[in-house]
């Protein structure tokens, strides 16, 4: 409570926020703590509003994009947590380039559900825990896409998240209704290239 859930009841819908949850929530899942559900709680009390904010400006038919808030908690759901926690289903992707017969096992148990955005069979069994040489892509990776995602939108390259669909809901598939155009599904998928290449 003292160092992880009081500083962060401060935090508002800026770049600096979405660049900081999911670096925060990646740090605590590598040392084996279920990351969303210790900070889940405090962001989804501070995001969900602006969330339902954009669904309410999008069903007025506000064409204004900059009316919109750029981050909510679905924001993060669908360009953030691709695959789960920390994109991961970018290094299933990367271990699917580099080395499919090493990862054969491994992929036929963690593919599956790391599609519906559910990965701790990826988590645990390559492991990702307390594992050095994949601190940097798994910590740093959600905060750089984050980042990239909330500029997109703040640009106004890509229409601001108006629906809210369940987070299992796949990539590329989420980007696209979350956002009510083809340019989520765009986003997703060069947020997927850039990941995959921070993993190989």
């Amino acid at each position: 409570n003292k160092f992880i859930s009081a500083p962060l009841q401060g935090l508002t819908g800026n770049l600096a926020t979405a660049v900081l949850v999911p670096f925060i929530i990646a740090f605590l899942w590598f040392f084996g703590i279920h990351g969303n559900n210790i900070v889940g709680p405090i962001i989804g009390a501070v995001l969900v509003q602006p969330g339902m904010q954009n669904i309410e400006l999008y069903a007025q038919g506000v064409t204004d994009w900059s009316q919109y808030n750029v981050l909510t908690n679905q924001f993060l759901y669908s360009f953030v947590y691709m695959g789960g926690s920390a994109c991961t289903i970018a290094l299933l992707i990367a271990m699917f380039i580099t080395n499919r017969r090493r990862h054969k096992v491994l992929l036929s148990l963690a593919g599956p559900t790391g599609i519906f955005n559910i990965n701790e069979p990826l988590i645990f069994g390559f492991p990702i825990v307390l594992n050095p040489m994949l601190f940097i892509p798994f910590v740093f990776g959600p905060a750089i896409i984050s980042c990239i995602s909330y500029l997109a939108i703040d640009f106004g390259l890509v229409h601001p998240v108006v629906a809210n669909v369940p987070w299992t809901t796949p990539p590329i598939i989420s980007g696209y209704l979350v956002t009510g155009s083809i340019r989520g599904a765009l986003l997703q998928l060069v947020l997927l290239v850039t990941v995959t290449l921070i993993w190989i």
